[in-house]
């Protein structure tokens, strides 16, 4: 399983590290061919995606000022983590993200006692752009789709209808593996055999 790299912002070493590493000219360099590099998240107490910043050279000014290019690490009380962001992301069959949301409760620990439902993935209604400052190609909160859902109330967005768009936000497992088997990704059977374990 992958884990994007992610400096916690409110530990002092890990806060230098960060900065040590957006002053840098590798940084630089990498910022040529994907503008975004980290997204930056509150730790706690955010949600419909509010505590989520794209660091692009906006962001960055403003972190910069605000932790005095790092100089204020370990000595500002704010709960940020920034996350190593992934450019090349698998993408659904419109060139869209998607995030899991799946969901297991844990009745007990001694012994483990586990429940499990699939959920659903969440899917951006806008294509994904690399170059892009708009957060809705990035994140696929619903959240963020509230203005595309007013747009379709009067006609379509990208051809759907508000209720195509709501239906289309939200795909099953099931759907899931019916496009990557169709698009040749994976094998019949990948979402019992793979997937379903790794969760």
């Amino acid at each position: 399983m992958f884990f994007p790299y992610s400096y916690r912002l409110y530990l002092k070493d890990e806060c230098e590290e960060f900065f040590d590493e957006i002053n840098s000219e590798e940084y630089k360099d990498r910022q040529k061919e994907n503008p975004i590099q980290y997204l930056i998240k509150v730790g706690f107490g955010a949600h419909r995606a509010l505590g989520v910043f794209l660091l692009d050279d906006n962001e960055t000014a403003i972190i910069k000022d605000e932790y005095d290019n790092g100089d204020l690490c370990g000595k500002l009380d704010k709960s940020l983590i920034a996350q190593t962001y992934i450019t090349d992301p698998l993408l659904l069959d419109k060139n869209n993200k998607f995030d899991f949301r799946v969901y297991m409760l844990v009745a007990s620990t001694n012994p483990t006692i586990a429940f499990y439902h699939d959920g659903f993935l969440r899917v951006s209604l806008k294509s994904y752009n690399k170059t892009s400052n708009d957060r809705s190609t990035h994140l696929t909160n619903t959240h963020l789709s509230k203005e595309i859902f007013a747009q379709a109330q009067n006609g379509t967005y990208d051809g759907m209808t508000e209720k195509e768009l709501r239906d289309y936000q939200m795909w099953t497992l099931e759907r899931l593996e019916g496009f990557l088997v169709e698009s040749g990704k994976v094998e019949e059977g990948w979402l019992n055999e793979y997937l379903r374990p790794q969760f």
